[in-house]
């Protein structure tokens, strides 16, 4: 749980020496200091550290992360304390493209929370492109970065859908600023009821619309960055009660970002 009032003294005292910090910082450099810029690798597990001097109450500015990835997948950023000033850090994070474009919400960090989804964020990043991640850190924080490999097989279109086998999952990735969407398909060879799973891990949500042939019969919106499996059976549109589908039933599932400003990772799953 979140540190309430027991440490709001201390922490007004941290950010009153923060800004003494920087009132000392700029007496003493003959001009402003900014923010870092930093540049790390595209593969495995990065990590870079914004000292106190560094941090926004020491610059009034951003660091900006550069990086470039060595294959196509996710990357998973994570925030810990780096302050000498208080036990817990807080601040914003947003991605931009290689030309600084936003291609995500500006997203806020707390690390006195215990849920991952406060301190960590996921985006889907496409091999070879170059981004940044903006960061605003109130205090000194260690950013870590660890990038997931994923081959994605969704068609490009419905008429290119991959088809799914029953009981095996498929995983594919929504890539930053991209609109592209993944199509999927599944055959019913037998009366059954069906049951649809699927996970996220995104800075926001995915977007999974599932079609009965033609028709457009419902949509889900797995987020966050918990990627637990959530599964619902194809229900009676009146009764809402799970039914069974006759053989020889298509369906098909489209996968794409929520909104402009989401991407991520997901898993899907029919039986």
């Amino acid at each position: 749980m979140r540190k309430e009032s027991s440490g709001l003294m201390k922490r007004i005292a941290s950010l009153m020496l923060a800004a003494v910090m920087a009132v000392s910082v700029l007496t003493v450099m003959p001009e402003n200091v900014n923010a870092a810029d930093y540049t790390i690798g595209g593969s495995g597990t990065q990590t870079i550290t914004i000292s106190d001097t560094e941090c926004y109450y020491a610059t009034s500015d951003y660091a900006w992360i550069k990086f470039k990835p060595a294959a196509t997948g996710y990357v998973t950023f994570s925030a810990a304390n780096a302050s000498a000033l208080d036990n817990y850090t807080n601040g914003s994070w947003t991605l931009f493209d290689a030309n600084k474009k936003q291609i995500s919400s500006q997203d806020k960090f707390d690390t006195s929370y215990d849920q991952a989804y406060m301190k960590t964020n996921v985006y889907g990043v496409q091999k070879g492109k170059t981004y940044y991640l903006r960061v605003l850190p109130i205090l000194g924080t260690t950013i870590t970065a660890k990038y997931t490999k994923v081959s994605t097989k969704g068609g490009a279109k419905k008429s290119k859908a991959k088809t799914i086998k029953k009981g095996k999952a498929v995983k594919g990735v929504i890539t930053a600023g991209s609109k592209a969407s993944q199509w999927y398909k599944f055959k019913v060879t037998k009366n059954q009821y069906i049951k649809i799973s699927y996970a996220a891990k995104t800075n926001y949500a995915i977007k999974m619309t599932v079609y009965q042939g033609n028709r457009n019969i419902g949509s889900v919106n797995p987020s966050y960055v918990s990627s637990k499996t959530t599964s619902q059976y194809v229900v009676n549109a009146k009764t809402k009660k799970k039914m069974k589908v006759q053989a020889g039933t298509t369906y098909y599932v489209q996968v794409s970002r929520y909104n402009a400003n989401s991407s991520g990772f997901y898993t899907l799953k029919w039986n």
